[in-house]
């Protein structure tokens, strides 16, 4: 399930960015996953940033978003060596 929420969560999140938006505020209270689709929505959008639509994807957004758990050292934003990926996927499941 936890892979699962990641999967979906890297498909629909550069979706947004190559919109030019993405939200300010960013937890795992903000991802749905409709179950009867298995599709994932992203709310929080009464505080957005407006970006450039160019903006790539990076594996930092698994932990800005509360779905993985990076070291404490100041370059877990490089890469994901040494990442724990969590369980704060329950909190989604529960939702």
């Amino acid at each position: 399930m936890r892979d699962s929420i990641r999967r979906k969560f890297r498909a629909t999140y550069p979706k947004l960015l190559h919109r030019g938006i993405k939200p300010c505020i960013q937890s795992t209270s903000k991802l749905i996953v409709d179950t009867s689709t298995e599709e994932m929505h992203i709310s929080g959008f009464s505080q957005a940033a407006f970006i450039e639509p160019t903006e790539e994807w990076s594996d930092a957004n698994f932990a800005l978003f509360g779905l993985a758990n990076p070291p404490e050292k100041n370059e877990w934003w490089f890469g994901t060596k040494g990442w724990e990926w969590w369980d704060c996927i329950r909190r989604l499941q529960a939702s």
